[in-house]
């Protein structure tokens, strides 16, 4: 059986629609699991090759597969739907698996709006396929597989989930190898190339925004330093890749852990740079230098919001004191930072969200990012906005930017102009701009930021199709 594992764009009729091109790295550690089994598994990145649904489907064509694999954000559902749609026109035989965090909350209601699904995974992919590879092999009953759902008769049947890998250190590293390492960046870049890995799976915090336990479970699990090392070692030599991102949900949880792989990374021999996610609680002066002199050029950390009430309702596990005593740390240190606000959670204010705003503006030196509150399935704020009468009518909404959930007490509309307030509060004041211009490292980074400023602006005044054309083609070539 021959499997193809395809990472598909978030908009498949307009090649020019993308914010970054970042790899798909669930997808690449499950081919390499699948490969070193004996599988014949295909991995590939059509959104780093921007290419439209008929490019896709011919290239599928092409390879002629019997299974295909797709991982799932919540917004974008519609797309894969009505690309299944098309694809089982062309080939009925062809089985489709899909998995990714929509379709780990929502196993049940993804195999009932699209009857061209035939399973679905839920939680970590790697052994799960493995089972579901080999039985439909080998023949076998499906109930015995745990993480997966299937048709069944008329029935859609859910099996168990399955339990998180132990040891992470018995994976291979991800398929690397087909992938156009030369395509990636995201905002931070500024070398190339450029690449997301992980060293730990699952965050034992519970903010109520987050789906990520769902997939990757509360209890963290982490490879050995040496582990990584070996991955990173990979990638600088075979790949050329000089820049990374721990794509851990939070870095810095076990502070022992991240002391050993900041001297390991120091012992390697080979300069990189990195970024990653931190907490402010856990923050301590020694580890940043450490950080520091292995390569850490930034960290990125969640505030989410400067209300301490609103801090306590999302469970973020954090004060705004334990905030304020981690932005200080980080400025004693010169460790320049990122932060994120969510605007629009429940119990938000107009009063609240302009705190959020006004303290954003403290943070002269930081890039900031303002997103819009999303209940995604798996969360427990999904399961708030559901009682209090939220109705989904459109997941392609549940994307950052869009508004699927309204804070009771508030309008639509006025959360709309808070948003373009702080846009306008942070991001077009001269000092601001100064600052991000002063941090240009690359002509690579200032592309990028070009970019992202012009889907900024695009969003906020509704620019047209004609002018996304024009400066995308920019970043193509």
């Amino acid at each position: 059986m021959k499997l193809l594992l395809i990472n598909l764009p978030k908009n498949l009729d307009n090649r020019y629609d993308y914010d970054l091109v970042i790899q798909p790295l669930g997808l690449a550690c499950i081919a390499s699991f699948l490969q070193s089994k004996g599988f014949d598994t295909v991995l590939y990145d059509a959104n780093a090759y921007h290419l439209v649904r008929s490019e896709i489907l011919q290239y599928i064509d092409q390879i002629g597969p019997d299974m295909i694999g797709i991982s799932v954000m919540t917004y974008q559902l519609p797309i894969v739907v009505s690309f299944l749609r098309d694809l089982k026109r062309r080939n009925s035989h062809l089985l489709v698996v899909l998995g990714g965090p929509h379709v780990s909350a929502e196993p049940q209601s993804t195999m009932e709006c699209c009857m061209d699904v035939d399973y679905v995974v839920t939680g970590e992919g790697e052994y799960t396929m493995l089972e579901l590879l080999t039985l439909l092999k080998q023949g076998g009953n499906l109930d015995a597989v745990k993480g997966i759902g299937y048709r069944h008769e008329n029935n859609i049947i859910i099996n168990p989930h399955r339990e998180m890998i132990k040891d992470l250190n018995e994976l291979p590293y991800a398929d690397w190898s087909s992938l156009p390492m030369e395509k990636y960046w995201d905002v931070f870049t500024t070398r190339k190339n450029y690449a997301r890995i992980f060293a730990s799976r699952g965050c034992p915090y519970k903010c109520t925004f987050c789906d990520a336990p769902r997939i990757m479970g509360n209890k963290l699990r982490k490879r050995t330093p040496e582990n990584i090392i070996g991955e990173i070692t990979l990638l600088y030599d075979k790949y050329n890749v000089r820049e990374f991102l721990f794509n851990d949900s939070t870095l810095n949880i076990d502070n022992k852990w991240l002391v050993s792989l900041c001297e390991e990374i120091l012992k390697m021999g080979r300069p990189i740079i990195w970024r990653c996610n931190v907490r402010a609680d856990r923050l301590q002066k020694d580890i940043l230098h450490l950080m520091k002199r292995s390569g850490c050029v930034k960290v990125i950390m969640g505030i989410e919001s400067a209300d301490d009430a609103m801090l306590r309702s999302m469970q973020k596990g954090e004060s705004l004191d334990d905030i304020r005593r981690g932005m200080q740390i980080l400025k004693e240190v010169g460790m320049p930072s990122d932060h994120g606000f969510i605007i629009g959670m429940p119990g938000d204010t107009v009063e609240s969200i302009h705190r959020s705003i006004h303290f954003a503006r403290e943070i002269d030196a930081s890039v900031v990012t303002f997103s819009l509150a999303t209940p995604f399935p798996g969360t427990a704020f999904y399961e708030q906005a559901k009682q209090e009468g939220m109705v989904v009518n459109d997941w392609a909404k549940f994307d950052f930017f869009g508004i699927p959930y309204v804070p009771q007490g508030m309008t639509k509309e006025q959360l709309q102009e808070c948003y373009r307030l702080a846009v306008k509060e942070f991001y077009l004041r001269p000092k601001y701009l100064w600052h991000r211009l002063l941090e240009m490292r690359s002509f690579t980074n200032l592309r990028i930021n070009l970019w992202f400023a012009f889907r900024i602006l695009q969003r906020r005044y509704r620019l047209g199709v004609l002018a996304r054309k024009e400066v995308a083609k920019c970043f193509l070539r």
